[in-house]
């Protein structure tokens, strides 16, 4: 196997696994950056426990599913 088609696998590996346990919809036009954010321990503890017990797939799956639903909340509300 080329590198070439080891890379596209992977990257098509990457981006199932992105796409899945989120209704936020993936596609290559997506661009994605990296963000530093910080939580209590306290938090990330408490969130990581409800994780394993929904079996969510990942954190930054779920925080990303979470800001999109404020995002949607937040602009329903001021269309209101």
């Amino acid at each position: 196997m080329t590198i070439k088609k080891k890379i596209e696998k992977e990257v098509f590996l990457r981006d199932q696994f992105i796409s899945k346990g989120s209704d936020i919809p993936f596609s290559e036009k997506l661009a994605f950056r990296n963000v530093l954010v910080r939580f209590p321990a306290t938090i990330l503890n408490n969130l990581d426990e409800r994780l394993k017990k929904a079996q969510w797939l990942s954190r930054n799956a779920w925080i990303m599913q979470a800001i999109q639903d404020k995002l949607n909340k937040d602009e329903n509300e001021s269309q209101s």
